[in-house]
């Protein structure tokens, strides 16, 4: 089984390919599991996968979130990670969450795909080029990560940590956990139709439409699906969004 959470659809797309590759036909969303509180048991001849992208160079808290709340029987299991970038310690703060439930992580692999967190100075989406680049380089490093998790040889290191990863999530992960996720800036702009697509995607149902326009409560995780899918531009995260790019997958909106 693999279980993915992904906000532009980067670990969704990830996800399925891994599948393919693995001849895995269970791929699960998330947010799917968490709401229906779903009871997962995993045979022991079966592998359980998580793939999820680095937010603040640690886990998704989605995925944090399910592991805490969902009973999953399972010895063990893998962790896939989607960077734009680098991912720090994620995979030990993931390893921790799961052995808290008594899973062991046996290994944790990381892809670059194009980045999308633009909620924070400092940030922003890639050029059209380079996230063409890596949308293209990905499907040879997840090839890669799957021979690895059916028993493969690999010469290369399949996670990237990059540099300082004790400072970048012991400190900006922690703050970003318990800070940055209640301070929710969103709103609509004048341009909005009140399509409810913002409402619809978002994986906490933490968005509502009061008199046809978007309102957001304080449950957000800030995987920035409302603000890069909304098809008419019209959402923006306080003043530090404005004039950024947006981002999503060719392939998020499509029924993989």
């Amino acid at each position: 089984m693999i279980i993915y959470t992904s906000g532009t659809g980067n670990s969704k797309s990830v996800a399925h390919q891994l599948a393919t590759m693995l001849h895995e036909d269970k791929v699960c969303d998330a947010a799917i599991l968490l709401h229906n509180d779903e009871k997962l048991d995993i045979a022991a001849d079966e592998r359980l996968i998580f793939v999820m992208p680095v937010h603040s160079w640690g886990p998704a808290l989605l995925m944090v979130r399910l592991v805490q709340r969902v009973k999953i029987k399972a010895d063990k299991a893998w962790a896939l990670f989607v960077c734009g970038d680098m991912c720090g310690n994620a995979d030990k703060v993931f390893a921790k969450c799961l052995a808290q439930k008594g899973i062991t992580l046996v290994e944790s692999y990381s892809v670059q795909m194009p980045n999308n967190y633009i909620l924070m100075k400092g940030f922003g989406i890639d050029s059209e080029e380079l996230a063409q680049e890596k949308l293209l380089s990905a499907p040879h490093r997840i090839a890669l990560i799957a021979d690895a998790i059916k028993g493969g040889q690999t010469s290369e290191s399949l996670y990237t940590r990059g540099g300082m990863p004790g400072i970048k999530t012991g400190l900006v992960y922690r703050l970003f956990g318990s800070l940055a996720v209640k301070k929710v800036d969103f709103h609509a702009l004048d341009s909005c139709v009140g399509c409810g697509h913002c409402a619809d995607i978002c994986p906490t149902h933490n968005i509502t439409l009061a008199e046809g326009r978007p309102i957001w409560g304080k449950d957000c995780v800030q995987c920035v699906a409302c603000i890069h899918r909304c098809p008419h531009n019209a959402i923006e995260y306080g003043s530090v969004s404005v004039g950024q790019g947006r981002y999503k997958h060719p392939d998020v909106e499509k029924k993989l």
